[in-house]
């Protein structure tokens, strides 16, 4: 019998001010909406996202409203029960890799996109905490 797939990947950008907590059994969250414009669309999708863990640590000072980003993950869907007695549900992102792609929206192809980018040493800083600081690099 074949196994279920449960993979997504998507392009998009950052929706809202990504909030970072640590719950309280110590681990790291980060919480995002992403939104994702269709080629031929002008109607955006909005998706809420979680990373989890040094993930989430190692990025959650690069993250910004505008930014445009890829996240791969999988679909998870919660479910409850409101004050009125209703049952509810929301199906979330719970990323498992999180790259940056770009600068602001409103400032793509500017100088000042330099200005806000993570330098190469902040870059390597925190793949090395996503590593758990061990340098994977080629000796040559």
């Amino acid at each position: 019998m074949a196994k279920d797939l449960n993979c997504t990947f998507i392009v998009g950008r950052i929706a809202n001010d990504p909030e970072f907590k640590i719950t309280p059994n110590g681990k790291e969250l980060l919480k995002f909406r992403i939104a994702n414009n269709p080629q031929f669309s002008d109607d955006a999708n909005f998706f809420d996202v979680s990373v989890w863990g040094k993930t989430a640590a190692a990025i959650k000072d690069y993250m910004a409203k505008g930014k445009q980003v890829a996240v791969q993950g999988r679909l998870q869907q919660q479910r409850w029960t409101n004050a009125e007695g209703q049952q509810r549900s929301k199906v979330e992102i719970v990323a498992e890799n999180v790259q940056l792609l770009g600068g602001n929206k409103t400032q793509e192809n500017t100088p000042s996109q330099e200005a806000v980018s993570p330098t190469k040493k902040q870059m390597d800083d925190a793949t090395a905490k996503l590593n758990g600081g061990v340098d994977d690099s080629i000796p040559f």
